[in-house]
């Protein structure tokens, strides 16, 4: 599996009250965008009932070998695209510790990992062995905590059978409410997969799709899996404010972005399909649109070539509607959209070419007003790759060993 390709997701909305203030986080009001740019009523699609019966329920569950992390399952559950409200399948990977679990059960952490693709391959279940890359599991089971690392709907085994392939990618990428509820639908289906183990107690985390996942789960989850404990999340460069993509006015992208538009304007369409993604999409990228989007191992070589031959004429809008259309649904999917009724830790490098430190500041900042309590920790220097930063994760064991939660926005480096 190739992890070349980290998530973005996109920009800010949501209607904030002016007198709401912003606590000791002391960068909310330099990188606050006007109040018109937050004038965007939060999106919802109701749950098809359908969704609602098969919402958690594993469909196939098998046993694996996941390299170093040894013995867990493989499953198959149900879960509700965000989008449409309909029924869908998704697949992940589960681990508890050994031995006897506490009363009442491990609490789970449920894990997204960051962007590989949009085609069934892309999904971490593929490749069992390469799981212990995506997040400290092995770290996690030893202080106590089950793990659920998911594929996405559109991604992994969950894929089999479906028509679903790089030609006709089938995961609503960057949706939010998508990858929050099969999050929440995760822990779920790990309390089925293993009866009486697992508690309702549960935390959200990942690195920058995954960030963007674990974000939309503190904002929806709890009222979509009202059963269930949320305690925290944590979001690891979790790319938002996504504007520039929507509105190039001068006629190019940077390199990141180039190479991040054919699959950017693909999964956009998979959930929106009113945009048009050969409105966007053509040239070089368009005659290695499957090659791009998709994850065999085998092609990593030419697909790098292929990502280096994306030129900006390859992916600007082709039109002031088509500009329009792509603004638009980057600012219905845009976080935070909604006050979380959990506590967030974000991590973000200073340095990121692909999620830019001012975007994530500006959703930070603007999440606070809203009276989400934020822990913002900047790391100095560092670019993209702060996977392996374990402060995120050791905050949200805190909190799940019953630590009391933070009442205000804080800012650290």
């Amino acid at each position: 599996m190739h992890h070349r390709r980290p998530a973005l997701t996109g920009l800010l909305t949501a209607v904030v009250a002016a007198a709401l203030a912003c606590s000791a986080l002391t960068s909310c009001s330099p990188d606050a965008p006007p109040p018109t740019e937050l004038l965007a009523a939060p999106l919802t699609t109701p749950q098809q009932p359908a969704a609602q019966e098969a919402a958690g329920r594993p469909t196939r569950v098998v046993d694996t070998v996941a390299g170093s992390l040894g013995r867990g399952k493989l499953a198959v559950y149900g879960s509700t695209d965000g989008a449409t409200g309909a029924p869908t399948k998704v697949s992940g990977a589960f681990f508890v510790p050994s031995g006897t679990p506490p009363a009442g059960g491990w609490p789970t952490i449920a894990i997204g990992h960051g962007t590989t693709g949009l085609s069934p391959d892309c999904g971490p279940s593929r490749d069992p062995a390469t799981l212990s890359q995506i997040a400290p599991v092995a770290m996690l089971l030893k202080d106590g905590f089950a793990v659920a690392l998911i594929d996405y709907q559109g991604l992994g085994i969950a894929a089999d059978g479906t028509d679903a392939s790089a030609d006709n990618p089938r995961h609503p990428y960057l949706e939010p409410r998508s990858a929050a509820y099969n999050l929440a639908d995760a822990v779920r289906a790990m309390r089925a997969v293993y009866p009486g183990r697992i508690s309702t107690r549960w935390a959200a985390a990942g690195h920058s799709q995954g960030g963007q996942a674990a974000w939309a789960a503190a904002e929806f989850a709890p009222a979509y899996a009202s059963e269930l404990q949320l305690v925290a999340a944590s979001a690891q460069a979790p790319a938002v404010n996504l504007r520039r993509l929507g509105r190039v006015s001068d006629g190019s992208y940077t390199s990141h972005e180039e190479w991040l538009m054919p699959m950017l304007i693909t999964g956009l369409s998979v959930s929106d399909p009113s945009l048009n993604r050969w409105d966007f999409i053509r040239g070089s990228a368009r005659n290695n649109l499957a090659l791009l989007v998709s994850c065999n191992a085998a092609d990593d070589a030419n697909r790098q070539k292929a990502m280096d031959a994306i030129s900006s004429g390859d992916v600007i809008p082709d039109s002031a509607d088509a500009q329009t259309a792509l603004t638009d649904v980057l600012q219905s999917y845009s976080l935070p959209q909604r006050r979380s009724s959990v506590p967030l830790y974000v991590t973000q490098g200073t340095a990121d070419p692909v999620v830019a430190a001012s975007s994530t500041t500006t959703a930070v900042s603007q999440a606070c007003q809203l009276g989400t309590v934020v822990t913002y920790r900047k790391l100095d220097g560092r670019n993209h790759d702060i996977g392996d930063d374990m402060a995120g994760y050791e905050w949200l064991a805190t909190m799940l060993h019953g630590a009391r939660p933070p009442t205000s926005c804080t800012t650290t480096a």
